[in-house]
């Protein structure tokens, strides 16, 4: 999980050198603009992240869903007012409106009053996702883990020595046997070796 958020963090960089320095963007707080891309990503790459571990195939596409309805409800092309009752709705629980909100405000405005309102929902969202994706990773592999208890019975122990008795034959002979490489073994990492 976190080497995807690294990688976000690279993207959000890359992608505010190319909007600072390429496009010539004029940038009123330049730290307050490198966070804010930074959080936006990281935010977006949790969700993604829960949703392609967790759904599979289907958060991939729930994934695609979720981009193309931030784009159409977040008010970043149009303003919010002309898109309608539905897409209204879905603004104000779409992650990215507040992440074009708080991009405005770095970069042209400076309300510090919306700029950690924004902050505090984006980062709530980073927070509740990588809780739950974390929480359910570390329910799972508890989950995987099974114990088995062996008891070391007399029948047990004098197979172990009659294992112990042959490797002893193997160790002490003055040349080494012949491989028997069977057929069944070949997905073995030791078929090349294999004496039994």
């Amino acid at each position: 999980m976190f080497a995807f958020l690294g990688i976000g963090v690279l993207q959000a960089v890359l992608l505010g050198i190319v909007g600072q320095f390429g496009l010539g963007l004029p940038i009123n707080h330049v730290f307050g603009f490198y966070s804010a891309v930074i959080l936006a990503s990281v935010t977006f790459v949790a969700i993604i992240q829960f949703l392609m571990m967790y759904l599979g195939d289907i958060g991939k596409i729930l994934s695609m869903a979720l981009m193309v309805l931030q784009l159409t409800s977040t008010g970043g092309t149009f303003p919010i007012e002309t898109s309608g009752a539905f897409f209204e709705v879905l603004n104000k629980i779409m992650p990215m409106t507040y992440s074009v909100n708080l991009l405005k405000e770095v970069i042209s405005g400076g309300d510090a009053g919306i700029i950690w309102y924004n902050v505090g929902i984006l980062f709530a969202f980073f927070a509740v996702f990588t809780a739950v994706t974390l929480g359910l990773s570390i329910y799972q592999n508890k989950k995987d883990k099974k114990i088995i208890i062996i008891e070391l019975t007399d029948e047990v122990e004098k197979e172990l020595d009659k294992y112990i008795d042959e490797i002893e034959q193997l160790l002490n002979q003055d040349r080494i046997p012949e491989c028997i490489n069977k057929s069944t073994c070949k997905k073995c990492a030791y078929y090349e070796y294999c004496y039994i």
